[in-house]
């Protein structure tokens, strides 16, 4: 029975990553010498997994022969050896070129290449997000100290020495004009300086509806509606969004909400209208709002995570492979995290925002490719418990230095 016959394709997007490294010769190691021999290492970041796929400088020779553009047939790859011919099966085996049928463990590849392209991704971008992606990560180290927060800084400072200072000064500046400081006294000055981020929440006492909604609606929901053409459309919300694009999804976890029970939800902004994904019990709720947190326990007290999805698709349809566009999908969820924020201080309640979350285990429980659509961080809101809040910052108010006259020169 004849095999079937294997055909190569070159994977399109990779970022190649050359180092050198030392060799210990461990017989001089162990008499005290460290001489060694350096070689170069040759790394292909995969933009799908976040692997990095060690190759021999030979064999990255050998790969590009293969093009990117069209599936060829092994038999007829032209080679000196056998040997060569091995050498790109074993480079299909391990996902650094494509193969038909695809090599065990890597059927994903050809639809991930897909993926990429049609998103389209900048390569660079696309590798950093697959490199930062986090699954299964508790941030909290049992020997840092988090009980206090002078304590854990004087544990970061004796590990990593001295910071840089709170405040920039520019010897260069050839003149300084003093501003006079203004009065923020009014409603919205007062909204703003008594944002906080707060980790101790009032987890027993249910969340009034109503404060979801308002917060939802005011950060999240769709205040307006322009045509620009014909099946294009912008939103305008709350915050300012890279072409008006609004590419940011808001999806709930539920933990304690007055009339709503424990579970996923998403945010249907186009008729303000919270669609259940999964139902679950408090408890289980809580469990889970600790794992997408990567085990920040005082963030899973709070009453109601709400977790930021980049839609890349929504953006990248018009800034696609721009270097920049990865960066504005960032940026869009700041935007979105300070107006939380102040929404929920406005009201009355605490809130946070963070970054270290487990983008990887939250893209699975919410059936997401994270290629299309990522979580890229978590808000929540909840009732603060004023008399257990050990780990907010102890700032003092600061009013700028009035300089004299000579130093206004």
């Amino acid at each position: 029975m004849t095999a079937s016959p294997v055909h190569l394709r070159r994977r399109r997007y990779f970022v190649l990553q050359i180092a050198d490294e030392l060799e210990l010769n461990f017989d001089r190691f162990l008499r005290a010498r460290r001489e060694g021999r350096r070689f170069c290492k040759c790394s292909l970041l995969c933009p799908l997994s976040g692997n990095a796929i060690d190759i021999d400088p030979d064999d990255l020779g050998l790969a590009v022969r293969i093009p990117a553009d069209a599936w060829v047939d092994l038999d007829e790859v032209p080679v000196t050896d056998e040997r060569e011919r091995s050498r790109l099966v074993d480079l299909a085996s391990r996902g650094v070129l494509l193969s038909d049928p695809p090599a065990e463990g890597w059927a994903h590849l050809a639809a991930g290449e897909d993926a990429l392209e049609q998103a389209p991704w900048n390569e660079l971008a696309a590798v950093y997000h697959a490199r930062t992606r986090w699954q299964g990560v508790d941030v909290l180290h049992p020997t840092l100290p988090v009980g206090n927060v002078r304590l854990a800084y004087q544990h970061l400072r004796w590990l990593r020495g001295e910071p840089p200072s709170p405040f920039v000064e520019r010897d260069d500046a050839d003149r300084v004009t003093p501003l006079r400081v203004p009065k923020l006294d009014d409603a919205f000055f007062r909204t703003l300086l008594a944002r906080r981020t707060t980790r101790a929440y009032r987890s027993g006492e249910a969340l009034p509806i109503d404060a979801l909604e308002q917060v939802l609606y005011a950060v999240f929901g769709t205040h307006g509606l322009a045509q620009l053409a014909e099946g294009v459309a912008a939103l305008k919300r709350t915050s300012p969004s890279g072409g008006a694009l609004h590419p940011i999804e808001a999806y709930v976890l539920v933990l304690n909400v007055d009339g709503v029970g424990p579970g996923l939800y998403h945010y249907d902004t186009r008729i303000h209208a919270l669609a259940r994904l999964e139902a679950m019990e408090a408890a289980d709720a809580r469990a889970l709002a600790g794992h997408f947190t990567s085990g920040q326990t005082f963030f899973a007290d709070a009453h109601a995570l709400v977790i930021h999805v980049a839609r890349f698709r929504r953006n990248f349809w018009k800034y696609g492979r721009d270097v920049k566009a990865y960066n504005t999908v960032l940026m869009d969820a700041g935007h979105l995290s300070q107006t939380f924020y102040l929404c929920a201080t406005h009201l009355g309640y605490g809130a946070f925002y963070t970054a270290a979350i487990n983008d990887a285990d939250i893209a699975r429980r919410l059936k997401l490719d994270p290629l299309r659509e990522s979580p890229i961080g978590i808000n929540g809101i909840g009732i603060i418990e004023p008399g257990r809040d050990d780990l907010h910052l102890p700032a003092e108010p600061y009013h700028p230095v009035r300089m004299d006259s000579t130093a206004m020169r």
